[in-house]
C-alpha cells in the first residue's frame, strides 16, 4: 500500500474522537453562523435606503429628495380643504 492512504482502522480512531468531540464542533459551527448572520445584518443595515439611480448616469446612486413646490401644495391642500386635514390627522395618529 502507499503510505498517503488511510487505512479503515485509522478512519475509525478518527470517527471515534470525532465522536467524543461533537458538542464542542457542534457549538463551534454554530458560533460561527451566528457570527456570519451578525455581520450580515449589520451590512444590511448600514445600506441607505433612500438612494434611488441616477438617470443620467447608472453607476451613480443619488439620495432621493421631495421638491419644495410639492411640499407647498400639500401644505395649501392641507389648509383649504377639512377633508384632506382629517385625513393628515387620522393619517398622524393612526398610521396603520
Amino acid at each position: 500500500m502507499k503510505k498517503n492512504t488511510i487505512n479503515l482502522n485509522q478512519l475509525k480512531n478518527i470517527i471515534k474522537t470525532a465522536a467524543k468531540y461533537k458538542f464542542f464542533i457542534y457549538l463551534i459551527f454554530i458560533l460561527i453562523l451566528y457570527g456570519y448572520l451578525i455581520i450580515k445584518v449589520a451590512d444590511l443595515n448600514q445600506i441607505n435606503t433612500n438612494i434611488v439611480p441616477n438617470p443620467k448616469n447608472n453607476n451613480i446612486l443619488m439620495p432621493q429628495t421631495i421638491k419644495p413646490t410639492v411640499i407647498n401644495q400639500l401644505k395649501n391642500l392641507n389648509n383649504n380643504s377639512v377633508q384632506v386635514k382629517t385625513l393628515f390627522q387620522n393619517s398622524r395618529s393612526n398610521p396603520f
